[in-house]
């Protein structure tokens, strides 16, 4: 018991000190020449620090807390505010968005999260009232996001139409952990599991150790949890991916036969594809190159990988050949990139909405 509680308490000062840290430490994204210059980026990212404290959730592990800020906000159920129309009548359409830090809004403030981009060119083409509902969550894989679907439709919160954005997450995590489909850090929650059973001395002991490598990692200010196991990243696990991937798209569209609502799937761009890059972007993906080959396989295997039944719309083609600035690092887009993203999405979403009338769901 005295090695547990030491870890705690190492783990406890591990997560003041990495807060401390990133509280006044300047994110090297502020710099990013997609935010042309822009005088509100200093501010976002300390609100982006302050913002990104999380809750255990069952099943899902975790969600951020409710904050209230000036870029960005985050209501009581964890989910951020998504732009809609000053007033929205009792029948209207719902689409519930999925997906992990590209979806929940990484390094844009609210109104150009791609949901809320959503929602505003569902206004402006008129026809039938649409409410988005940003569900996206930093670090979820596809199946976390199914996940937090189920629990929606078990508690009688049954949308119109879905949207899950996926890629990043699912293809990091499994570089991350050697095998596809778990939510990123699983090994790490495995040990913590077993930390404070009376039979698991050893167990306990790696806790220590990893404890105190932590706290040491946080104070000098390194980026933990790397994928540092590169080498494992066979052909044979980005095969993997894409078939997880398919059977957890291939869940949604069973689940959606059931529910009466329909489905849209669109998988993310990233940067190691852009073939256009800034000098910016080209130091933003430097600092993931021990990634980028993984990634290129796996989207590879992706666009390759037909999906029984189901149709996936590739993003890339929207950023790949621009010459603009589209991302603030490998992963996450820019505003105007996701104006972009939101603007090629649209169509497809509109078709499964539907503009011919509005359900009865309140």
């Amino acid at each position: 018991m005295l090695i547990a509680a030491t870890t705690i308490v190492l783990e406890l000062g591990a997560r003041v000190a990495l807060f401390a840290v990133d509280h006044w430490r300047t994110d090297p994204r502020v710099a990013a020449d997609g935010y042309k210059g822009a005088d509100w980026t200093r501010a976002y990212y300390r609100e982006f620090v302050d913002s990104g404290g999380v809750d255990w959730h069952s099943f899902v592990y975790w969600r951020r807390r409710p904050f209230t800020g000036t870029f960005i906000n985050i209501d009581a159920r964890g989910l951020r505010r998504t732009w809609r129309p000053a007033e929205l009548p009792a029948r209207h359409m719902r689409v519930f968005v999925f997906g992990g830090s590209p979806v929940w809004g990484t390094g844009v403030r609210d109104e150009y999260t791609v949901p809320s981009l959503l929602a505003k060119d569902a206004h402006a083409s008129g026809g039938a009232p649409v409410e988005f509902v940003n569900y996206g969550e930093s670090g979820y894989v596809t199946r976390q996001a199914i996940d937090t679907l189920v629990s929606e439709l078990v508690a009688g919160r049954i949308p119109d139409v879905v949207v899950f954005q996926s890629g990043v997450e699912d293809t990091f995590s499994a570089l991350q952990n050697g095998q596809a489909g778990l939510p990123q850090n699983e090994g790490n929650r495995r040990e913590e599991f077993n930390l404070l059973q009376p039979d698991r001395l050893a167990a306990q002991s790696r806790m220590l150790v990893r404890g105190l490598e932590l706290l040491g990692s946080h104070v000098r200010g390194r980026f933990v949890g790397q994928a540092a196991s590169a080498a494992g990243a066979t052909p044979a696990l980005a095969s993997d991916v894409a078939a997880n991937y398919c059977s957890n798209i291939g869940v949604v569209a069973a689940l959606g036969d059931r529910y009466g609502f329909r489905s849209v799937f669109f998988w993310q761009p990233v940067l190691f594809l852009k073939r256009q890059q800034t000098a910016y972007e080209r130091s933003a993906a430097a600092q993931y190159g021990y990634a980028a080959q993984f990634f290129a396989e796996v989207y590879q295997h992706r666009a390759s990988h037909e999906c029984p039944g189901v149709n996936v719309h590739d993003l890339g083609p929207v950023t790949d050949e621009e010459r603009a600035p589209m991302f603030i690092d490998a992963f996450h887009p820019t505003e105007e990139g996701n104006q972009r993203l939101a603007a090629a999405m649209w169509p497809a979403i509109a078709a499964a909405a539907g503009h011919d009338g509005a359900t009865d769901r309140q």
